[in-house]
Parts: C-alpha cells; structure tokens; sequence
C-alpha cells in the first residue's frame, strides 16, 4: 500500500500565552503564501489541479477569510529559494505589525518524508518549520496537500514510503497548538477529472464558503471547516481509491476553542438556501463541477459564492430534482429546496454519487488492439483471412492517434495475376503460376469518437471515424519455381469507421471496417473488416 504525507497540517500558535479571562486581542493583518507545483517529480506523473487549487483557495481566503489581496501571494511551480525567499519576506512585514496577526502557508503538489516538490527540486520541511519558527506572527497556519503513490484518480506523490509523522515546531507550545492531517497512516491524497480539483482541498473551500456548520455570526472556524472536509474526503476516497483517506486533527489552543477563518456575509455575492431534507449540490454551469454539498438534514444556511450561474440539485435513488439560479454580484439569491422541480431519473440506482457510475466508463489513455482480418479487393473479389495489429494513444476522451499494421494471406491471387496479364504488364511476376499473395500494411492514424454512449452498469458503447496513411508491402510468390517478388508501395489514404463496447474498464471488443487506397501496377482499393480484442492497461 502506498504512503501518503499528506498532510493538510494547521499549525497555530500565540506569541504569548492568554488567560482566558482577558478580551479577545484585536484584528491583526493576516498574509498568505499558497503554493501549487503541477511538474511531475523523477518521471513521475505530473499533476492537474494543485495551482488551481492554489488559485482558488486565494480568492476563498480574500473573499471572506479577511485577507487583504496584495497580502496573499500565489507562486506557481516556483523554486524552493523562491518559497522561502517569500516567506522571509512576509516575517519582515509582520514585524511591526500589531493585533493577532497570522501566517498561512499552504502548498499542493509531489513531496516524500523530508520534502516537498516544487519545480522538480526538493524543499526540505526543515526549511519551512525554520521560517515559519522565525516568523512574529501571533498564529501560523500551515496546509501541506501532498503525498505519495498514484491511481486512476492521479494520486498525488512518489513512492512508497512508511507513514509520516509530522514534527510540531518548536515554537508551538503544549497549550498553544493545533495540528490537522488530511490522512492517517499509509494512505494517498487524490484529485479528481469531475471535481477539478483535489478531494480534500476542494472540500476545504466548500466549508470556507458556507456548507460547513457557522457561528450565529455566520463565521466559520478552521475546526468547522476541517470536520466538513474530512468527512466529505472519506467519502470520495473511499469510493474511488483503494484506501480511504481519513484526515487527522489535534487542537489545543490556550485560551480559545478554535480560529475563526472565514465570515460568510463578507463574500461577493451570497446565497440563502432553506433546505428541508437535502442533501443538496451546487454545480457551476457551464463548466459541470460541483462547487459544494450540504449533507441530508433541515438547516436554512449562507453561502458565499462567486457571481455566475448554477444548479441547485437534489437526487434520490428514484428522482432527479433541480433548479437552475443567477446568482448576480452584491446581491443575495433565495432559494428553498421546495422550489425545485423533477427533471428525471438518474442513469443508475446505485448508491453511489454519479463519478462513481461513470467510473468504469472513462477511457483510458493506451490501448492494444488485435484479432483477425478479412479483406477483399477490386482485382480479387474474394474474401481474404489475415490478422491485424494496433496500439493508440487518447490525449483526450474523444481524440486520439494509432499505429496499425495488418497482414494478409491470399493464396488465391489468380484475378490479380489475369488483370496483370490483360494489362499486358507482367514483368513483376516471379514465374508463370500458380501464385499466393502476400500483403503487409501499415499505418498511421488519426481518430475520433463523435459517439459515446454509457450502458449503465453494463459498460460503454463508442462510434468511431480514422483517417491516415499507409504504406504497403507485397510478396507474389510462385508456388512451383519457388521464387518471389516483392512490391512496396504507397497507400495514400486509408479510412475507417468502428463500434466498440467496453465491458469493463480494461477490455473492449470491436468490429471495424476499413478502406485503403493502393497504388499498384493500377490504381486498386483494398477493403477490411476486422474483428478486435481491445486491452486498455
């Protein structure tokens, strides 16, 4: 089993111990340096949505976390003596600040037991706990998303390794910490194509915004927003992984009970949603990501949301039912769960969320083809047994390119050999006959999937158009002198047309029948079907 460091850690502390009796200190300025590092690490896989998650964890945190925009930096795929140049900087700008200031750090991307993973080179987490040590900051918050291993989700990290156990700074005292972990043990962290993102920072956002439990205030606390995440990314974890992920925390802050990291009413635009059985989402359209959850229950709740349209939805087992919103800047949009309407059924009753059906039915990036062939042409009009040969490339769901070759068996060349002799052309000919006919073709192509048709739990229906190029080699050999001759020749266009049903994730059978021009002695066209056993590792 792979090792996963994960760690969204949290590490807050105060400068000075308070008694619980005195007043709250007053708001101090709060920076921010959140990190996304994409590159693959040794090789390794790179990821997708560790920046964007740095992207959007920004915008959460100066939206409603009351973080000033010049205050938050975000360095993508940046050095490590980038990393920590930022952070020395922002210890420097803090020093002469008052109130209960606060650091956040956050970084998404590859990382091992001693460091994490930014523009392909290592930065050791000595370094970090070092500036973060030396920071004048009242708190320090520390988010690290990373881990080891990789799936079919795209696993962040490296190899396997024993689990981590994160060190607590040395300026974090017994009474003045907290510390929060994305995993327990030897687990992965993963990011996923539906959500765009990754489960736990995706979820962290969401209870930022809103779907997390608020005060009366309609404040939401770091711990509010970790329970709303961890809770969510066990879930998706566990679905689409081997392992669940099953995020950790310890908090123990003298004088408070948690940290107040987002005030809902502060956000661009909200969202008033009364919810009598739930649970509900909130999908973006046009792009299909769904931005947020709130779980089964009765609740009224505020949710800080950007500008833009939506789906409100709610499926069952049985029924479907939604509704479509404008949620317009500087504006509150009310919206109650009675107020949507039956659209249809779910695909499948499984229970399960959608990306759980759909799972089995995304494509997979290689794929190995082969079986038997049965050609004929213009010159033989006889159906001819051969064998064919292919492996494709998908750099998307719908398009991608092959190679191909195929080999043909004739040993009934007699029609080839008569219209060569009618022609008056026979100089190619090895002897005088009889003759078998051996033909190799291969190839290059282009191909597209207009169709693709999800069977349920029964698996996936794909129409599919090629078109390329080929080249082509010939044998004509004479059975009684023994001899041969051999052609090579151009085959300027080939094209084809296929339908294929994956049964599972991993295999496909498929039927295709294909067209090659080839240029011989004249001009002929060279006719395929061809039945396949497709292999998707």
């Amino acid at each position: 089993m792979n090792a996963r460091i994960v760690a969204v850690m949290c590490l807050l502390t105060a400068a000075l111990p308070a008694r619980s009796e005195e007043p709250p200190a007053k708001p101090g300025r709060r920076l921010a340096l959140l990190v996304g590092a994409n590159s693959g690490v040794e090789g390794g896989e790179a990821l997708r949505y560790a920046e964007s998650d740095a992207d959007r964890l920004a915008r959460t945190l100066t939206d409603l976390g009351g973080f000033a925009a010049n205050d938050v930096v975000v360095l993508k795929d940046p050095t490590p003596a980038a990393v920590l140049s930022a952070l020395e900087a922002q210890t420097r700008t803090l020093r002469d600040e008052s109130g209960e200031t606060l650091v956040l750090f956050y970084f998404s991307g590859h990382a091992d037991p001693q460091a994490l993973y930014t523009n392909g080179r290592a930065l050791p987490l000595t370094a970090i706990k070092e500036r973060l040590d030396a920071s004048t900051a009242r708190l320090r918050v520390g988010i690290l998303d990373a881990c080891h291993g990789g799936g079919w989700t795209r696993a962040k990290g490296l190899t396997a390794t024993p689990a981590v156990v994160v060190p607590v700074p040395r300026f974090l005292g017994a009474e003045g910490t907290a510390l929060l972990a994305s995993s327990s043990g030897l687990e992965k962290a993963h990011e996923s194509e539906t959500i765009g993102a990754s489960f736990f920072t995706h979820h962290l956002i969401a209870g930022l915004r809103g779907a997390a439990e608020q005060t009366p205030a309609g404040e939401v606390t770091l711990l509010a927003a970790y329970r709303y995440a961890q809770a969510l990314t066990v879930r998706d974890s566990a679905l689409f992984a081997q392992a669940p992920q099953h995020p950790s925390y310890d908090l123990n802050l003298h004088g408070r009970d948690d940290l107040v990291l987002a005030q809902v009413s502060t956000g661009q635009s909200q969202l008033n949603v009364t919810q009598t059985e739930g649970p509900l989402q909130l999908v973006e359209l046009p792009s299909g990501e769904t931005v947020l959850e709130l779980p089964a229950g009765e609740r009224s709740v505020r949710l800080a949301v950007q500008p833009g349209r939506y789906l409100l939805r709610r499926q069952s087992a049985t029924d479907v039912y939604a509704r479509e919103l404008d949620v317009r800047s500087d504006q509150t949009t009310e919206v109650s769960e009675a107020s949507l309407t039956l659209i249809g059924r779910p695909a499948l009753t499984a229970k399960q969320p959608a990306e759980v059906a759909e799972r089995p039915l995304e494509p997979r990036t290689w794929e190995f083809t082969g079986g038997p062939a049965f050609t004929t042409s213009m010159e033989t009009r006889t159906l001819v047994p051969g064998v064919f040969l292919e492996a494709r490339y998908r750099f998307h769901r719908r398009f991608g390119v092959r190679a191909r070759g195929q080999y043909v068996f004739d040993s009934s060349a007699s029609a080839y050999v008569a219209s060569a002799r009618a022609s008056g052309d026979t100089s190619f000919l090895p002897g005088t006959g009889p003759f078998y006919e051996v033909t190799s073709l291969f190839g290059v192509d282009a191909f597209a999937v207009p169709v693709m048709v999800q069977l349920g739990s029964f698996g996936r229906l794909e129409l599919e158009f090629a078109l390329g190029t080929s080249g082509s080699t010939g044998h004509l050999i004479d059975y009684q002198a023994v001899s041969a001759a051999a052609t090579a020749q151009w085959v300027p266009l080939s094209g084809s047309v296929a339908l294929k049903f994956y049964f599972n994730q991993h295999f496909a059978i498929s039927v295709e029948a294909a067209t090659h021009l080839v240029l011989k002695p004249q001009i002929n066209s060279l006719s395929m079907v061809q039945l396949g056993l497709t292999y998707a590792p």
